[in-house]
Formats: structure tokens, sequence, C-alpha cells
């Protein structure tokens, strides 16, 4: 009940500094198992404020309260669960976690400074995933990709260029996993001079051999309107898969070259590539958008026909659209 809860967390501030960590992850365990997060925040906040985690960092084990843990899952479950009761409240105690959290040394331990820049970020509070990020003590490529991720995720391409740079400055490692984000920014911005800059960092670290690397170069070229940049990238790929192809399908009908998607189609066809879904949505969609009523109509007969494919409502309203352009819905 509630107000059991409400008493046991009166009890646990009034108790002396000594006993507090007796019995601080029985509490918070207590407010966690019945889903009572933004109490969780509170009551952690008002822990930090006495230091206690502070004070006794250097002696208690990692698996209890003061490991910082009960109070990440809190803040983390409490974002999930959507809690809008008291929405200013709950974001200036998120705040002040944060902040305390940075303070008191927590995020020293680099899986949970990573799992809290990486929610953070997620949610769009930069500011707090920065300072998180800057008081570790300890950062590895994940926690710099995942501050990476989070500046990329929410547009901020040039802060996250920055971060890559000082990263290479300061010798770590790069990854796959750190062009990812950054190139999906630039995709979507779009903005080639920058985009142009990270294929030059992909190509000195040696992963444009990668397909994931060297799709989301392609995919970010074409919605930067390189088309020129895109298939040079593609061609020069080692190893291609169906999301390959689709991605330089998709950037040939982005800008209206249907009769190039088409015959890229019909390359990836001989290769012995298999088209699947997404496949079938990027040719209709570039024969929609270049007027190849007649080409985009046998696309999809073919697909249900020769690969098994069964029309969702996208590709449905695609083959619509494209026989509704040109006046043959007859």
């Amino acid at each position: 009940p509630l107000h059991l809860l409400a008493a046991g967390a009166m009890a646990f501030l009034i108790l002396p500094a000594h006993s507090l960590l007796l019995i601080s992850s029985s509490s918070m365990d207590c407010f966690l198992r019945h889903r009572q997060y933004p109490q969780a925040l509170g009551l952690c906040s008002s822990c930090l404020t006495l230091s206690v985690i502070h004070r006794r960092l250097s002696t208690v084990a990692p698996s209890s309260f003061a490991s910082g843990l009960p109070v990440e899952v809190a803040v983390i479950e409490s974002g999930r669960r959507g809690e809008r009761s008291r929405p200013e409240a709950l974001s200036s105690e998120r705040r002040g976690i944060g902040v305390a959290i940075a303070r008191s040394g927590v995020d020293g331990e680099v899986y949970r400074g990573n799992r809290l820049v990486s929610e953070y970020g997620k949610r769009g509070n930069l500011a707090i995933a920065r300072l998180v990020f800057d008081r570790m003590k300890v950062r590895d490529t994940v926690s710099w990709n995942a501050m990476i991720a989070g500046y990329s995720r929410h547009g901020h391409c040039r802060e996250a260029l920055e971060l890559l740079g000082q990263m290479q400055v300061e010798g770590v490692v790069l990854n796959k996993i750190t062009f990812l984000p950054i190139l999906k920014a630039c995709a979507s911005s779009p903005v080639l001079a920058e985009g142009k800059l990270i294929h030059s960092l992909v190509l000195a670290s040696g992963f444009e051999s990668e397909i994931v690397v060297g799709t989301a170069i392609v995919t970010m070229y074409g919605k930067c309107g390189s088309l020129e940049d895109a298939r040079r990238t593609f061609d020069k790929m080692p190893r291609r898969d169906v999301i390959s192809w689709t991605a330089m399908i998709a950037a040939y009908g982005l800008h209206g070259c249907g009769e190039d998607a088409l015959q890229l189609f019909q390359l990836m066809l001989l290769k012995g590539v298999i088209p699947d879904e997404i496949a079938f949505i990027s040719i209709l969609s570039a024969c929609n958008h270049s007027g190849l009523v007649d080409e985009g109509y046998c696309c999809f007969v073919s697909m249900s026909k020769d690969f098994g494919i069964a029309p969702t409502a996208e590709h449905y309203a695609c083959a619509i659209d494209l026989v509704g352009r040109a006046g043959r819905l007859d």
C-alpha cells in the first residue's frame, strides 16, 4: 500500500546516517517493486543531498544502493512509463540526480556511466548526458559512441563531429558504431560537407568495407543529392546485401532517376540477391516518381508471383498512386 511506502520513506529519512546504508537497498527495492518511480527518485535525491553515497563509496559493495543502479533504474523506468503526474517536479529530480551522480563519482564505473549517457541522450537531455560523460573518471569507446549518438540523434551534427575529433586526439579506438549515428544525422539534415568529412574519416579508419557502414554512406550521399558519390561508394563495396542495393535504388528514386533504379534492380536480381518488402517499396516509389507505370506495375505483380511477398498497405499505396498519376485507375 502506498501509505506504508510513504511511512517507510519517512522512517528512512529520519534515521541516523550510519543506519541509512543498511536499509537503503531494501527501501529503494520496495519503491521500484511497486513501480513508484517518482517516489524512488525523490528518495534518491534526499539520500544524495545527505552525501551518504559520496561518503560511503569506498566501503560499500558495488551491488548495493551506493553503486547507483537503483537510481539509474528509477530514472530510466520513470521515462519509460511516461510519468506525467508532476512533469516539472520529475524533470527537476532527474536533473538533480544527474548532477548528484556526476559529483558523487558513481559514474566513474564505466558501465553505469555509459548507461546513463545513453538514456539521457535518447531522451534529448543532452546537457545532463554531457555532464555525466565529462565527469566519468574512465571512458571507453562505448562511452564516446553513446554521447556521439545522443548528439546525432537530435540533429547536433557539429557537436558530434567535435566529439569525434576529440576522440581521435585522445587516442580512443574507433569502431563502426562510432560512425553510424553521425552518418544518419548527416543524411537527415542533410549536410553534404559534413557527410564527406565523415566519409574521409571512415576511409582513414578502414571501416568502409563493412557492409553496414558502406550502406550508411550510400544512404547519406543519396539523401544529400550526391548520386555520383553514392554510386561510387556502392560500386566499391566489396560485399553488398539487399539493404545496400535497396539504399542505392532508393537514392535513384528519391531524385527521379527511375530508369537507373530499374536497371540497378534488374542487376540485383541477376546477382542472385533476393529483394524483400523494403526493396519493392523502393522500386515502386522510384517508378512512381518517374512516371514508369507499366514497369512499376510489373514489379508489383512480380512481388507476389515470383517472390511470394504479400503486398502491404504501403505497397498498395505506391501502386494506386502510380496508376493514379497516369490516369489509369479504371
